[in-house]
């Protein structure tokens, strides 16, 4: 999410923790409770490997791996997948 890296500072540090219309102040501020480091996974590649599908939260968080699986080995094509 772009607020990892741009926004939401009162998550990231204390000292910006003062309480907003978005956020209440965390009276025992232990954070950071989000940061602006990626998830980052690395996999061996191998030869039954078919597809590589990079997507955002935007996708992740709809769907689970198995249905983006199923999607993508339905489409004709890529650009038919991401529709």
């Amino acid at each position: 999410m772009c607020t990892r890296t741009f926004g939401d500072l009162g998550l990231k540090h204390e000292e910006f923790n003062l309480g907003t219309n978005k956020f209440a102040k965390i009276q025992d501020f232990k954070g950071p409770y989000i940061t602006h480091k990626p998830d980052v996974a690395i996999r061996k590649l191998t030869e039954e490997m078919q597809y590589l599908v990079l997507g955002s939260d935007g996708l992740w968080d709809e769907l689970a791996p198995q249905q983006i699986g199923e999607i993508v080995m339905s489409a004709g094509n890529a650009e038919s997948a991401a529709k």
